[in-house]
């Protein structure tokens, strides 16, 4: 995906024609990104959706020198509960740590369901409207 993006020529052509930062120009160009996703027909292609925007906030972690930031210092025995649940999220979470997740909304076919179902993650979705 990273592949892609970087061909496309957006971030260049962005960066040339604005007096943004590296950091504003990643969030713009892959906040489209995310919006042509999320405006896919098909399920499956919606759910990449969050990858496009796990991808960005990898990017510009990198660029802030925030790598180990995320929520990898939740306390032991945690229950998380979040309105959105990202791929890289899953990863840094310690299974001793969270006991489980409650998520507003997650596909089953997502990266981040996926991730927490092999780490053995009990989690809880499909709650509309959780956070307003």
């Amino acid at each position: 995906m990273l592949r892609d993006l970087f061909a496309s020529g957006e971030f260049e052509r962005e960066l040339r024609a604005s007096l943004l930062t590296a950091e504003a120009v990643v969030r713009r160009v892959l906040k489209r990104w995310y919006q042509k996703f999320e405006a896919m027909e098909n399920p499956a292609f919606r759910q990449r959706a969050d990858d496009v925007l796990d991808l960005g906030r990898n990017i510009i972690r990198r660029l802030r020198g925030d790598q180990d930031a995320g929520l990898k210092s939740a306390p032991e025995n945690s229950i998380l509960v979040v309105d959105r649940l990202l791929p890289s999220d899953v990863v840094l979470l310690p299974k001793s740590h969270v006991t489980a997740v409650v998520v507003e909304t997650l596909g089953q076919g997502s990266h981040a369901a996926l991730l927490a179902r092999e780490k053995g993650i009990p989690t809880i979705t499909g709650i509309p409207e959780f956070f307003r």
